[in-house]
C-alpha cells in the first residue's frame, strides 16, 4: 500500500508492507516502510543524510497511521 502525507514542509510518499497492517499486535519494523520520495514544496528531493533519526521516527509513525486509516 502506498500512502502520501505532509511532514512539515515536506511531502512524503511511502510504501507500506502488507504484513505490517496484518499484525497490529506486533511491533513494526523500520523495514516495513519504504520511502518512495521525500520532497520539499518545490519538488526538490530531500537527501537521506539531512534527515535526523527523530524525523525518521516521526515519519515512520505518520506512515503507519496513514496506512491504518485506509484499512
Amino acid at each position: 500500500m502506498t500512502v502520501q502525507f505532509d511532514y512539515g514542509d515536506w511531502v512524503v510518499v511511502a510504501s507500506i508492507s502488507p504484513g505490517l497492517l496484518q499484525t497490529w499486535d506486533s511491533p513494526a519494523e523500520l523495514g516495513d516502510v519504504h520511502y518512495t520520495s521525500i520532497e520539499d514544496e518545490e519538488g526538490n528531493s530531500i537527501p537521506d543524510e539531512v534527515i535526523t533519526s527523530e524525523q525518521w521516527d516521526e515519519m515512520f509513525d505518520m506512515a503507519y497511521e496513514a496506512a491504518a486509516c485506509h484499512v
